[in-house]
């Protein structure tokens, strides 16, 4: 939910309590009897040969929401990364697209192409939304 900072105010929170509700929100969102839940499936269909890449989904919420918090992002990476053996590389084409490759993958600016190429973003002027971002400390970092 979008809340200003007047409504932030009016619920007595400052923006980083705000935001490490969110973290927590989302965190409670996919927790399950078995611990947290995240579905991955192959991309398969986007480039002739295979990719070492994975689409993600969350339950309650877009994939893409755990890069915003460095707690969600470092247990949604280390998670990942585990799945993948690899260092990740994430692509995000939409806010409601979130791939994860393997970051050395020689198919991943292939694969950023083809994304680029057929998903429009939602957001005019999103710039990590057609960028190579890597996990940085918890943080989102365009790769350079």
């Amino acid at each position: 939910m979008t809340v200003s900072q007047r409504g932030l105010g009016e619920l007595d929170l400052s923006t980083h309590r705000a935001w490490d509700l969110s973290a927590e929100n989302l965190l409670h969102r996919a927790s399950g009897p078995e611990g947290l839940t995240f579905f991955t499936r192959p991309v398969t269909d986007l480039l002739p040969h295979p990719v070492p890449a994975v689409q993600v989904a969350t339950p309650g919420a877009r994939a893409t929401a755990w890069l915003a918090h460095p707690h969600t992002f470092t247990i949604l990476h280390r998670h990942l990364r585990g799945l993948l053996g690899a260092e990740v590389a994430y692509l995000a084409p939409t806010t409601d697209v979130l791939i994860a490759a393997s970051a050395g993958a020689p198919e991943l600016p292939a694969l950023q192409n083809r994304l680029t190429t057929t998903h429009t973003p939602r957001l005019p002027g999103a710039s990590l939304l057609s960028a190579i971002v890597h996990y940085v400390r918890g943080f989102p970092a365009v790769a350079g």
